[in-house]
């Protein structure tokens, strides 16, 4: 009891300390949501450039292979070459300071501090242009594409289970002296019940249990923590490949964006090494394995069950089903352990029990140092 008393103390306090940060975690730091942005058209055509909306309408990404195209900020007005904000072509990719877009879409949301340094910036004066990267794309975070709001539109709120158009927008941009312009719109889109998803966690944590109460305990409740590992694993690979860029970009978002369940995925592969061997001590790895999966694989993204976007590479079934498994199966072996736990004979503190002490149910007890 008393391993069992440190283990649940331990828990607690990690659940305290980190609940904070796991809350604050959304998929690839978007998060999941009702609003989806679309790209229309750019008239006219522009030979070499490619525009598209990436990670759900958290940014939008321009490649150019011809000649330079400069986009223009929130500031612009049509007819004029005033607040040039982006210029992107064969020399790379540069940035005006003098245009509040600069500092504005540094994030989705900006800091005080930014919108600070975007009401001292002056769109009418020339340009002072910064070079930013020497490739031929880029990626920022634009307001007129996503809702900026602080709280829904009228209409989402009065009929949130319907579909609505919610803006259209549009974005200037200029090559070689000839105007151009991406149009697009933003809808929102309600999401689906999360109620089979949760039917689908609760049936794992069943499942899981219902492994743990077999003779051969240790090498099933491995494999139920080695399927949970796996999911995880590629849960948080469709969050970092769901950004982007090139693949040193996606292995680093992968990484940074799943800093807490790294410590699980660890603890995880160590707990299935112990319980393949029906070592007690994998009971307790398996415990923090699966209480950090379940929370910051499947509590930290459990939006993703009842909204219609997120950033993610794969499909938004294969995003709920991980989500899903990671929160049922973590907390099924986090059950199961305690089952096994709580079947073993108890040894008193400081006294080794025999090694040809009869065993119950296939475990043998655990001698406590």
């Amino acid at each position: 009891m008393r391993r069992i008393a440190a283990t649940v103390l331990i828990t607690g306090f990690l659940l305290v300390s980190l609940a904070g940060p796991a809350q604050a975690r959304s998929t690839s730091g978007v998060g999941s949501t009702n609003y989806q942005t679309h790209l229309s058209a750019i008239t006219p055509a522009l030979p070499g450039v490619s525009i598209k909306v990436i990670e759900a309408g958290g940014r939008l990404e321009l490649g150019n292979a011809g000649a330079e195209v400069v986009v223009y900020g929130y500031d612009h007005t049509p007819g004029t070459d005033d607040d040039r904000y982006l210029r992107v072509g064969p020399g790379g990719v540069f940035e005006n300071r003098k245009s509040p877009a600069t500092y504005l879409n540094r994030s989705r949301t900006p800091t005080a501090a930014e919108t600070q340094e975007a009401s001292k910036a002056d769109p009418a004066a020339p340009p002072d242009w910064v070079k930013v990267s020497g490739g031929h794309m880029a990626r920022w975070h634009d307001r007129r594409i996503h809702w900026m709001g602080g709280t829904d539109p009228p209409a989402v709120r009065t009929e949130p289970g319907r579909t609505h158009e919610v803006a259209a927008w549009a974005i200037d941009l200029t090559r070689a002296g000839t105007p151009a312009r991406l149009v697009g719109t933003l809808a929102w889109v309600p999401g689906p019940s999360p109620v089979p998803w949760l039917l689908l966690a609760a049936v794992v944590v069943v499942a899981a249990v219902a492994l743990a109460l077999t003779r051969r305990w240790g090498p099933r409740l491995a494999a139920a923590l080695g399927v949970v590992l796996v999911t995880d694993l590629v849960r948080s690979l469709a969050i970092g490949f769901a950004y982007g860029g090139g693949l040193a970009i996606h292995l680093e978002k992968t990484i940074t964006t799943s800093l807490y369940s790294v410590v699980g995925w660890v603890l995880a592969v160590l707990a299935i090494r112990l319980l393949v061997k029906g070592s007690v001590d994998g009971l307790y790895a398996a415990v923090f394995a699966g209480l950090s999966v379940a929370l910051f694989g499947g509590v930290a993204d459990i939006g993703v069950l009842s909204h219609s976007a997120a950033p993610f590479a794969l499909s938004l079934g294969v995003a709920r089903t991980c989500v899903a498994v990671a929160l049922g199966g973590g907390l099924g072996v986090v059950a199961g352990s305690f089952v096994v736990i709580r079947r073993l004979p108890e040894a008193p503190l400081g006294e080794p029990e025999p090694e040809d002490q009869p065993t119950v149910a296939g475990v043998r007890p655990a001698v406590v140092p």
